[in-house]
């Protein structure tokens, strides 16, 4: 019901949720529900109507976190028409009031500083983990606090800034596999072949 009542089209920033299953004195388990919003936007309560379906189950596998562990979601692989629809209004969702705040300024920013440097790139190489990007010289500020924000995000890569005369090449190493897809894709105008 949540992502139903969020209006995407005004909400800057990312929308979280989750569930943490904890146990009472007597061993019951409790299940504790967080939503989230870009706190900046939360004072304008950014909600609409929305729209709950309801499909068939029989094409749904639960998602796997790892090898032995699992996701609280399920997808189908089928394409699936829903069996009903359920118009819903912001009022309907029990935690509406609940709703609460992050901060999504640094995310904002990386955002804003990846599209500069995208923009600027004149050469991009992927190799197995290992990708590098020249930019010109001018964007050496950008690239040093993109680097802090992307250590911040991204912890398991490593960064390294190469001068050259009127360019800078940014290396960036041990990408984990959805980071490497990530710069494949918003790169691939200047990867080299």
């Amino acid at each position: 019901m949540f992502f139903a009542v969020v209006d995407r089209n005004r909400l800057r920033g990312s929308i979280r949720n989750g569930v943490i299953h904890v146990h009472n004195q007597h061993g019951k388990a409790l299940a504790v529900y967080n939503f989230s919003i870009n706190q900046e936007q939360l004072p304008q309560k950014p909600w609409c109507d929305g729209a709950l379906y309801f499909f068939q189950r029989d094409t749904f596998v639960r998602l796997k976190l790892g090898t032995e562990t699992y996701a609280n979601e399920w997808a189908s692989e089928a394409a699936i028409r829903p069996v009903a629809k359920l118009h819903i209004q912001p009022e309907d969702f029990p935690f509406l009031e609940q709703i609460s705040g992050h901060d999504d300024g640094p995310l904002l920013r990386l955002s804003t500083l990846s599209k500069a440097i995208r923009e600027a790139a004149r050469q991009a190489t992927l190799e197995h983990s290992r990708f590098t990007i020249t930019v010109p010289a001018t964007m050496r500020d950008h690239l040093e606090e993109y680097i802090t924000l992307q250590q911040w995000a991204v912890p398991t890569a490593q960064f390294t800034i190469i001068p050259t005369n009127d360019e800078i090449t940014l290396e960036i190493t041990m990408l984990p596999p959805a980071f490497r897809e990530v710069l494949k894709d918003n790169y691939a105008h200047v990867l080299a072949k």
